[in-house]
């Protein structure tokens, strides 16, 4: 939606109007507020001062456009019918309430750009792109679908979940939220906190540095990505459920670094980063580990869950607990190689190696196949 044409053109007005093209235009004066109802066959703005009440068929209206003369004033969506209209809320008005769900076809979406926006209904918008500009407070749990959803201003979730389908860009901090799901693609540029579960069900694409974060155990903590993780930033998963990476981390733009805390666990198949991939508990490896000549540790147990290939350069490799699973481990560093624990003790490792070059240390090691030490 052009915000700019639909601002020239609201300034003309003193009140609510709609034009021939099936646009309503709605002028809030300084300081002013206005109101937005729907019982499903009109609409009905309503507002203190010269605003006055103004009634439009629903069919009539393609598309409402909210600006004010001066910075302040809000804009409210009261409870009712949904809105079937595209929305466009200019960055003038300093507070937009969304009270009812808005379901629009058009192409044009949804942007709210109101420093300050209260959520309580659910947004669709078809194919339509969804952006929200300024902090968005969740008074309900909500779902927001549409072709992609920006949150140029972050999530305040007072404790609700949010639910995106389609694909999100996270330009900042979500906080405060139950659970997130996105089912489409991810771009993520900023720090995201929940109580409960996150779930990333297509690619993610680091654009900045970011940690993810739950409060809950168990799968109450899940944090999940379905699919690829890309990106030159860093990125932190804190959780004491299980951090699961079911396809490749930096296959395609290798992260500067993968960290996992400890208390938790670390599901991965392929990770690739130009600096330290340190998971502090438990992991489950399989698939090829490489760093640009930097750390990789594990500090909890790793279980095996298909062959695995460490390839850290001159970085340090570290297994600070037990190491068990019926595979092979390859660990090739000109640093240190250290085995802490025992190796195999449980479940037997098919075979396992170690490159020429740097040092190896080890407890003790039980193997169906070879076992390959190149080091001194």
């Amino acid at each position: 939606m052009d915000v700019e044409r639909l601002e020239r053109r609201s300034m003309l007005t003193v009140a609510a109007t709609l034009d021939g093209n099936g646009y309503l235009y709605i002028q809030l004066d300084a300081g002013d507020d206005a109101v937005l109802s729907s019982d499903g066959s009109r609409y009905t703005v309503s507002g203190p001062n010269y605003l006055g009440q103004s009634s439009f068929a629903v069919s009539a209206v393609a598309a409402i456009a909210v600006t004010q003369t001066y910075s302040g004033g809000s804009f409210t969506v009261s409870p009712g019918a949904a809105i079937t209209a595209c929305l466009s809320v200019s960055e003038s008005v300093g507070v937009t309430s969304i009270n009812a769900d808005i379901s629009s076809a058009g192409a044009s979406g949804l942007e709210v750009l109101s420093p300050a926006i209260a959520l309580a209904g659910n947004v669709t918008t078809a194919t339509g792109s969804q952006v929200f500009g300024g902090v968005v407070t969740l008074a309900a749990d909500v779902v927001l679908a549409g072709s992609t959803v920006t949150l140029q201003g972050g999530v305040d979730g007072q404790g609700h979940a949010l639910r995106v389908v389609g694909d999100a860009n996270v330009q900042a901090v979500i906080d405060g939220v139950s659970a997130l799901e996105v089912t489409g693609g991810t771009t993520l540029g900023a720090n995201v906190s929940t109580s409960g579960a996150q779930t990333y069900t297509g690619p993610v694409m680091l654009e900045a540095s970011s940690t993810l974060a739950s409060a809950g155990v168990g799968v109450a903590g899940a944090i999940t990505f379905s699919s690829t993780v890309d990106g030159g930033f860093s990125l932190a998963v804190n959780t004491a459920g299980v951090a699961s990476f079911k396809n490749a981390v930096g296959g395609t733009a290798a992260l500067v670094s993968l960290t996992t805390n400890a208390g938790g666990m670390a599901s991965l198949q392929s990770v690739t980063t130009a600096g330290a991939q340190k998971y502090g508990g438990k992991a489950t490896l399989g698939g090829t580990y490489a760093t640009a000549s930097s750390a990789f540790s594990v500090a909890g147990t790793t279980t095996l869950v298909g062959d695995v290939t460490i390839s850290a350069g001159s970085g340090a490799v570290t297994f600070k607990g037990t190491v068990d699973g019926a595979f092979a481990l390859t660990a090739n560093s000109t640093n240190a190689t250290v085995f802490s624990s025992a190796v195999g003790g449980t479940g037997a490792l098919a075979s396992l190696t170690t490159n020429a070059g740097g040092t190896v240390s080890l407890k003790s090691v039980t193997t169906v196949g070879a076992q390959q030490y190149g080091e001194n």
